[in-house]
């Protein structure tokens, strides 16, 4: 252990305590101002750091060198400068790993540590050709031939239901002879109730059996009882209709040069192709008007405006030339089609 005389202790103490290098201490490491009255470490002969040997002062006050015993002395790693934080820079669409789908971004340089990033969800060309997750739910089984339930469809054919039966009462009120049958469903076709006429309030009967809405039925029934059988008296020296044929009621097809369905697709429509009126066959074609059969047709044919919402004949076109087509076709404000 090395003395100092007193001559040299307090210079030896302040070199000591302002040149923390005398003490293996880091060049700019921080110095610790003293508090109060601290106790003075025993001072250490000052090392070379280049030669690696021991200081030794003279009385002169110069400093006398000798080789030091080999020992290890420990190695303090340099202190990194301390960097200021800064934002990243934002990444350009090109550089951005996220867009192009090429997985993360590779490490910043230097020791500063870098935030790890939140994971992000994979791009679309990193899921390309994989198969979907199944959720673990049960499976629901679906039939495409299924019909698919629809409440509010539900409910206008109930009330168009309640609606036919009211009809189908005032039928036989009136004294038509009827039956009903089971409601036809063929895709965008059908009837609801379909009514099978046999003979009208006035007698008069129908054949071939019909397949009609009630409400189609009813017009019929109306239209014969109020204005055919008294047409047929006037232009037949009093005789009476007394039979209807008819070509048409229900059938599934689009209507004629159209893409829409007809009217008979859904049993609102009749093709009247003929009547008997006493012992005479009259079939709807072209007639004189001086004649008997040209008297009735044109009466007829224009009473039915109004009970039926659409009437074509005989001088429409060429696909009505041989029978009167009767239907309650929907229009505006009630409109009619009398042609």
């Amino acid at each position: 252990m090395i003395r100092l005389p007193p001559s040299l202790a307090r210079p030896f103490l302040v070199a000591a305590l302002t040149t923390p290098f005398l003490f293996g201490g880091a060049v700019g490491a921080p110095r610790v101002p003293p508090v109060g009255r601290v106790p003075l470490p025993t001072p250490r002969p000052a090392v070379d750091s280049a030669s690696g040997e021991a200081g030794q002062s003279t009385r002169d006050g110069t400093a006398a060198f000798r080789t030091l015993p080999s020992s290890p002395t420990p190695k303090v790693k340099p202190a990194s400068p301390a960097v200021p934080e800064a934002a990243p820079p934002a990444p350009s669409p090109k550089d951005d790993p996220e867009a192009d789908g090429e997985g993360e971004a590779p490490d910043e340089p230097g020791d500063v540590p870098v935030p790890s990033e939140s994971p992000t969800p994979p791009s679309s060309d990193e899921t390309e050709g994989k198969a979907p997750a199944v959720p673990d739910k049960p499976r629901v089984l679906t039939y495409p031939d299924t019909p698919v339930f629809d409440p509010a469809a539900a409910t206008e054919a109930a009330r168009q239901t309640v609606e036919a039966q009211r009809c189908e009462e005032e039928l036989k009120s009136r004294g038509v002879v009827f039956s009903v049958g089971d409601s036809i469903s063929d895709g965008r076709c059908g009837v609801l109730r379909p009514v099978s006429v046999e003979k009208l309030s006035s007698g008069v009967t129908i054949s071939p059996s019909t397949q009609l809405l009630c409400q189609t039925a009813l017009a019929l029934d109306k239209w014969v009882s109020d204005d055919v059988v008294p047409a047929s008296k006037k232009a037949f020296d009093g005789a009476s209709v007394t039979a209807i044929s008819h070509a048409s009621t229900y059938v599934c097809r689009q209507r004629v040069g159209g893409v829409k369905i007809s009217e008979h697709s859904r049993g609102s429509a009749i093709d009247i192709a003929g009547f008997t009126v006493g012992s005479r066959d009259v079939p709807v074609k072209i007639y004189g008007s001086d004649t008997p059969e040209g008297a009735f047709e044109a009466d007829i044919r224009a009473t039915a405006c109004g009970p039926f919402k659409t009437v074509l004949g005989p001088g429409s076109n060429a696909d009505h030339e041989t029978h009167f087509h009767l239907d309650l076709a929907a229009r505006r404000a009630g409109a009619t089609y009398c042609r």
